[in-house]
């Protein structure tokens, strides 16, 4: 009897363990927006033909690509609005994808154009001031111990998101799936009601009571245990001679980790699975494949949620570079064999149809094991605390620029390179970025944020910079 309830002991959750995975998922809830925002164009502007059927192409690649762009703007507000509050700006992105359901929802009665166009639009400065917000927020309020995996859940509530809106989409038009869409955004803006603001930020601003109350909530301990982790979070490392304001920002130990989080931003975007991701329907119609569009859209909208939840097993475990190193093979490895697929063209047997979904199947699994996930979970963890607001906002426009470019332009390249040639494009950089964690990218796997900043400075002061 003494046995058993000792292994009951131990399989229960330690309360913090408990809270803080809490807090996390409700922070996710904003990367499940950013989902629905993301996947809503793969059904919803086919379905859009029933209302619009002279729909012009350059009109449809505005409400595909219009997203990323509102999406800059949202990230640029982002640096005011993360310095004011985390929290608080996870709020307001909730509150920008509502209205922009509602929008888009309400354009079918209206029949009104106009109206998807501003919905996509705040759609998008919704998902900008939700990555990096998600993201800091969830490192922030993280034990060491459990940041990698609880940094990952935002990328699974993403990878939610497709697969709800694909799975909806199939069934549902373009306006009643918007109206759908507000179901999570709803339960984000409700949770963060109630959610604390970060102890780090709290502690840098001077409010250490509030630091201390909500670090003493989060850890499960009481307020006199946790102090003086306070106290070091209230004063981030810094080289000799480093002063205070703006020239930080232009310092090697702030640069460094910024050009990390940036290439790792590059990878996510240019490895050719968003485009995946917005255009799927189209991607499978022009790839040749025989098998059902939609079919295939469920299946990999499945692939993803599964693979990138198994990554939060994985991530703690395997370490940060394996799972990176492991993502950007496979992953460039499958673009390369549909890239292979669409060079040969009609000479494929028809035995071979199924190649193009099984190529796009093993890009979502190696995508979602590493390049889905860890591109946000070490933008919460390199980048430096004094910071993290300015360079988290950079960084995740960065990464909003990138996918604006290639959503925008990727019919332009298909004309200029072909189909094949494109798809060789994307295999590459998804390889180029095997080297690149080899050399570069540090493994954070157990280490606190101080520990990591840290480390960063002491590389700084070696090379005398």
């Amino acid at each position: 009897m003494l046995e058993a309830g000792a292994l009951l002991a131990r399989a229960r959750p330690h309360p913090a363990t408990l809270v803080q995975t809490l807090a996390a998922l409700a922070a996710a809830l904003a990367y499940l927006g950013v989902g629905e925002v993301r996947a809503w164009a793969a059904t919803g502007v086919p379905s859009m033909s029933s209302t619009w059927p002279d729909l012009a192409p350059e009109v449809r690649s505005w409400v595909v690509s219009l997203p990323p762009l509102g999406a800059m703007g949202g990230s640029a507000l982002s640096s005011c609005t993360l310095t004011y509050s985390r929290r608080g700006s996870l709020f307001l992105s909730g509150l920008m994808f509502l209205i922009s359901f509602i929008l888009v929802g309400a354009a079918h009665p209206a029949s009104s154009l106009p109206l998807v166009l501003a919905g996509r639009a705040l759609g998008g400065v919704g998902v900008g001031l939700a990555v990096p917000s998600a993201a800091i927020y969830i490192a922030e309020i993280s034990s060491p111990q459990l940041r990698g995996k609880l940094s990952s859940l935002p990328a699974t509530g993403q990878a939610l998101g497709v697969l709800a809106s694909y799975m909806a989409g199939i069934y549902l038009p373009w306006h009643t799936l918007a109206w759908v869409c507000t179901t999570p955004v709803v339960l984000l803006l409700l949770s963060m009601l109630f959610l604390p603001e970060t102890p780090p930020h709290l502690a840098r601003k001077g409010r250490r009571e509030g630091a201390v109350k909500a670090l003493a909530w989060l850890r499960a301990k009481a307020k006199e245990e946790v102090e003086e982790e306070v106290d070091r979070m209230a004063s981030p490392p810094t080289t000799p001679g480093e002063q205070g304001g703006s020239s930080v920002l232009f310092t090697w130990p702030t640069i460094h980790p910024l050009l990390l989080s940036c290439y790792l931003h590059l990878l996510q975007n240019w490895c050719g699975v968003n485009v995946i991701v917005f255009k799927t329907v189209s991607v499978f119609e022009s790839v040749g494949t025989s098998l059902d569009a939609g079919l295939c859209t469920a299946v990999v909208g499945g692939t993803q949620l599964l693979a990138t939840a198994a990554s939060i097993l994985l991530v703690d475990r395997a370490g940060r570079r394996p799972l990176l190193l492991a993502s950007c093979t496979l992953t460039g490895l499958a673009m390369a064999s549909l890239a292979t697929f669409l060079q040969v063209g009609d000479a494929v047997p028809a035995s071979l149809s199924w190649l193009p979904l099984a190529s796009i199947v093993t890009a979502f699994l190696g995508y979602s094991i590493g390049l889905a996930t860890l591109p946000y979970v070490l933008m919460g963890e390199l980048l430096p605390a004094r910071t993290r607001s300015l360079t988290g906002a950079f960084s995740s426009t960065f990464n909003l620029v990138c996918l604006f470019l290639i959503l925008k332009f990727y019919s332009q390249l298909v004309s200029l390179v072909g189909l094949a040639g494109v798809y060789w494009a994307f295999a590459a950089v998804c390889l180029s970025g095997v080297p690149f964690v080899c050399l570069f990218v540090p493994e954070t796997r157990g280490r606190s944020l101080q520990e990591i900043e840290e480390g960063f400075q002491g590389k700084a002061a070696r090379a005398g910079k």
